[in-house]
């Protein structure tokens, strides 16, 4: 059997000792301030998955380059390579181009390769043809199949590859697919990568950050996964149109335990919808609420956390609002009616309903929405999209997010509207802050200058950083692609082309 391991010390060696397994989350090139430095929650759930799977035999730990960069430390990346038996890297889009470097520094090392996160899921068969030096992808919810994996390298089983699903590998020459992941029943308890010093949050607030809002706040997650299907979410193949839920009585023991840390002011719910399950919803704050009447947790303790318009209603507001929330991020993405009517089922009307009743109670709302590249979107919806986020006041009263419209690839393909066109294919730039597609209709310089007006009106430039002239001009001066057929990356040429 030919498989795509090239690594003689896992062969070898691993058997006998512990294997040694490094897993990285990469930098990027075009990183958005300091937003992009959060514990890496996904990462830290397979590393507490791995070791309390395998107890004894694997040695695993996290490189988090974005927190050594932005800390001024030295980048030993290099060097904890050359220590490792397993690399594996986690790459949304534009963190792709360094993991890309990463793995292929640690290939010509002789260590075994993993990629895994957002872009591999949705990019697996385009990945296993055209990057050689990438021995497995991981596609979907990672710790099983990883773990798995894992057990397979330790004891040199490599016959049972086939059986991990989740898993893509080589065999004989052609790529092979284990099936679907497999979804976790529980998610990791990732409080004791806290407690034993695995994660220390007072490296990330030091990450460069000046003293802000954000300051204090822990990511966390109370759910993993969302029941629904919108067309625009990278994720929503992931999730199959499931959600997980963490035990309450979980979450109170992480908050209690931050709330005893000095810097630690309150967490910050990364789920992707936490109000999807209301009857959890409603438990888990009226939970919050006891803790702080009982004086388990302290009243001040506060709380991020993301809705649907359409999941939100007064008594979900209110309980919200009595536990601890101080900002609801809300994906509004249009104002253009027929547009939010089918991408979201709500009217704009609702919209505002929610997004008031969130002020009235104290709670900073964070609406988000999409410049470009929906289809039906014109130079006016953009102009009254930028109107109706400073209806509501401006930064940091609120916290409006624009974002331009960024498709992301699937097996080396976009999927895009009818008309859009490709304006950008380095990877390096998909980070919703760069124009990346267009159409004849709504051209790029339309679209720049609309983004513009509403970061603008809105004084909210400390969030919604401006892309400078110079890349407008590249965008500009670059022949649009209407095919969606992915060109050679600027970052990487692939040894071979997708058929």
């Amino acid at each position: 059997m030919s498989t795509s391991i090239k690594a003689p010390s896992v062969k070898r060696e691993c058997t006998h000792r512990d294997l040694k397994v490094f897993l990285i989350k990469p930098t990027v090139k075009y990183p958005l301030a300091n937003e992009d430095c959060d514990i890496p929650l996904g990462l830290c759930s397979i590393i507490k998955f791995v070791r309390e799977s395998m107890p004894s035999g694997i040695e695993i730990d996290l490189i988090d380059e974005r927190l050594n960069k932005l800390n001024g430390g030295i980048n030993n990346t290099e060097r904890e390579i050359d220590q490792a038996d397993v690399v594996g890297v986690s790459a949304c889009t534009n963190e792709f181009p360094r993991a890309l470097k990463l793995l292929k520094l640690a290939h010509t090392k002789g260590k075994v390769t993993v990629l895994g996160g957002v872009f591999p899921s949705g990019n697996p068969y385009y990945l296993m043809d055209n990057y050689p030096f990438i021995d497995y992808v991981v596609a979907g919810e990672g710790e099983i199949a990883f773990q798995k994996l894992l057990e397979v390298l330790k004891s040199n089983r490599l016959d049972q590859l086939k059986d991990i699903k989740g898993l893509f590998f080589r065999q004989e020459g052609q790529s092979v697919f284990g099936g679907k992941a497999e979804r976790l029943v529980n998610i990791p308890r990732i409080i004791d990568l806290y407690q034993n010093g695995t994660i220390d949050t007072a490296e990330y607030f030091r990450a460069g950050r000046e003293k802000s809002y954000r300051v204090g706040i822990v990511p966390t997650m109370a759910t993993r996964g969302c029941p629904g299907n919108c067309k625009i979410c990278s994720m929503a193949p992931v999730w199959q149109g499931k959600q997980l839920q963490r035990p309450i009585d979980n979450i109170l023991e992480e908050m209690m335990f931050f709330q005893n840390i000095d810097h630690v002011l309150g967490v910050n719910f990364k789920d992707d919808e936490l109000f999807a399950n209301k009857e959890y919803a409603r438990k888990l704050f009226l939970a919050i609420i006891n803790a702080k009447k009982e004086g388990k947790l302290d009243k001040k303790f506060k709380f991020k956390c993301k809705s649907r318009i359409k999941s939100m209603n007064q008594e979900m507001l209110d309980l919200a609002a009595q536990a601890g929330a101080y900002c609801i991020q809300y994906g509004v993405e249009t104002t253009n009616p027929s547009i939010l009517k089918e991408m979201k089922g709500v009217t704009l009307e609702q919209v505002r309903k929610v997004l008031s009743g969130s002020m009235e109670r104290g709670i900073t709302i964070n609406p988000t929405f999409i410049f470009g590249g929906l289809e039906g979107q014109t130079e006016q919806d953009l102009l009254d999209a930028g109107d109706f986020a400073a209806s509501f006041g401006q930064y940091p009263d609120i916290k409006p997010y624009m974002t331009y419209y960024t498709p992301h690839p699937r097996d080396g393909h976009f999927s895009l509207a009818a008309g859009t066109r490709i304006r950008q294919t380095d990877l390096n730039y998909f980070n919703h802050k760069h124009l990346i597609v267009d159409s004849e209709e709504l051209p790029a310089d339309v679209i720049i200058a609309a983004y513009r007006r509403a970061v603008q009106i809105t004084n909210s430039g400390a969030v919604n950083p401006l892309t400078s002239d110079n890349y407008t001009n590249i965008v500009m001066n670059n022949t649009p692609n209407p095919d969606s057929t992915v060109p050679t990356y600027s970052f990487e040429e692939p040894t071979r082309r997708e058929q």
